[in-house]
């Protein structure tokens, strides 16, 4: 072969590797508050503080953004009132079909972060949705969002 100034040298490209590395499979995407929702109603926005008095539902929803196909570990990060502290919660972890959920209660007041992984075998609308499980009396939430991280990629589909 003849090269020129103008003519790259063509060079063998290296052996693919048989499987992605952490480091080439991760993707970190975070979430701010305010790509949520308070309840299920996208149109009114998860207000910095949350009351979490009354019956049991959904506190915070959303954001319907579109994941890519693998495996998924959601973060989810907030601080709860004293009041709030102490009672049961459900984080639920939303892709297409796909569903991961986590009871958990908090034992004092304070930070928190509480973490799901969900697998997809398709491009779909992601959401979470944080409940509490029972009705409270008293108590305030403050949302802060989400980290998601893509742990892996889904593995290649065999050519027939």
């Amino acid at each position: 072969m003849v090269t020129s100034p103008k003519t790259p040298k063509r060079r063998k490209a290296p052996a693919p590797a048989l499987a992605p590395t952490a480091a080439a499979a991760a993707e970190e995407i975070w979430w701010d508050r305010s790509a949520f929702a308070t309840g299920v109603d996208m149109s009114i926005p998860c207000p910095e503080v949350l009351d979490v008095t009354g019956r049991h539902r959904v506190l915070v929803f959303g954001p319907m953004k579109v994941l890519p196909a693998g495996r998924w570990r959601l973060a989810a990060r907030f601080a709860l009132s004293p009041d709030a502290a102490g009672h049961d919660y459900i984080l639920q972890f939303i892709h297409g079909g796909a569903l991961a959920e986590r009871r958990f209660r908090p034992t004092a007041s304070g930070e928190f972060e509480v973490a799901l992984v969900n697998e997809f075998d398709h491009d779909a609308a992601a959401a979470i949705r944080l409940w509490n499980a029972r009705a409270l009396f008293h108590g305030e939430l403050r949302f802060h969002g989400a980290l998601v991280t893509r742990e892996s990629a889904p593995p290649p589909t065999k050519q027939e």
